[in-house]
């Protein structure tokens, strides 16, 4: 990874009144940019907070937060977003949401879909 995508203007997203384990998408994020008057720019680097942080030193960490999907995650990069930040363990949505949702749809494709995004 270049150093220089570690530098650049951040813009942060704000999905804390969402439900802990929620999977963002590119629609959302559209959205949230909308209400905060931003529009990306190759290079921005996106600080999502996801309401995990305030549980941090909890044991109830590990199931806070929203996470980010394939869709949200690829429409970030197609706008020249390179870096990502968050208040949570994962980008991903919290496992335990996770798993709940792949007992219900056996859908191996679901798992760390944020982290597998790309072409």
């Amino acid at each position: 990874m270049p150093l220089d995508w570690c530098f650049g203007p951040g813009v942060k997203l704000d999905f804390r009144s969402w439900t802990d384990g929620h999977v963002v998408t590119a629609a959302e994020v559209e959205a949230e940019l909308l209400r905060i008057g931003h529009v990306l720019r190759p290079g921005d680097i996106v600080i999502a907070n996801t309401a995990a942080g305030g549980a941090y030193g909890t044991k109830e960490f590990m199931s806070k937060g929203v996470g980010f999907g394939r869709n949200a995650t690829n429409w970030l990069t197609s706008q020249g977003v390179r870096m990502v930040g968050t208040d949570a363990w994962s980008w991903d949505a919290p496992f335990d949401t996770t798993a709940k949702v792949f007992a219900e749809t056996n859908d191996p494709t679901i798992v760390w879909e944020g982290h597998k995004a790309g072409p």
